[in-house]
């Protein structure tokens, strides 16, 4: 089969910087960096606690399944902490797929928020933890198609629920950028001739109205 699509998507854009938490990098355990020390990240306590994969009762293996990596935990001091990342879309109106895991360390759940300058609340929800559900393994949580507009800034935000100072953990954080499809120029070219063809139509239409009468 043969032929061209009408209009040409550019490949999406990952919006998030350290969406799986691997920078810094550290060997074995868990460690705490200030705000400072992590690429796109920020917390309002100034402390962002990482876990390698396995550490304890976390999952041996990333959602990814790979038995390597780092993940996040959502509290150090309580629950009312919130880590955050702001990010800007650079290119025209589109959509965004947003994305993250969660697994259930001693929490009851998370809360999230993905906001515009100007688009306002893009999504906002929580997820719930179901005592015996996924005790072991990554919950994936994910949105498609949500609408952004050209140049806004986004923020993304995460909190803990319940569990005090043992929060729940979340990895593999993404917001997928997908711009608005852009004509080819052979479609742009034959509309613009559509255009002018019915110009001249009605042109022609008008003429010969003048005429008879």
């Amino acid at each position: 089969m043969s032929g061209s699509s009408p209009s040409c998507f550019a490949a999406p854009v990952e919006l998030v910087m350290n969406g799986e938490f691997e920078s810094p990098h550290f060997d074995g355990g868990w460690t705490t960096y200030s705000n400072a020390l992590v690429p796109g990240w920020s917390s309002t306590a100034d402390i962002l606690e990482f876990w390698v994969q396995g550490y304890e009762a976390s999952p041996e293996n990333g959602s990814d399944g790979l038995p390597t990596g780092q993940h996040y935990e959502l509290t150090y001091y309580s629950p009312a902490e919130v880590t955050s990342q702001t990010m800007t879309v650079t290119g025209s109106n589109g959509t965004v797929d947003f994305s993250f895991d969660y697994w259930h360390r001693s929490g009851s759940g998370v809360q999230y928020s993905l906001t515009g300058s100007a688009s306002g609340t893009i999504v906002s929800g929580s997820y719930n933890y179901t005592p015996g559900v996924g005790d072991l393994n990554w919950a994936p949580i994910s949105y498609s198609n949500l609408p952004v507009k050209a140049g806004e800034t986004l923020t993304l935000s995460f909190n803990g629920i319940g569990g005090d100072t043992m929060g729940d953990h979340i990895d593999q954080v993404s917001v997928l950028y997908n711009s608005a499809p852009v004509p080819e120029p052979s479609t742009a070219m034959l509309l613009g001739l559509g255009g002018l063809g019915m110009a001249g139509i009605k042109y022609r239409t008008r003429r010969k109205s003048e005429d008879v009468a």
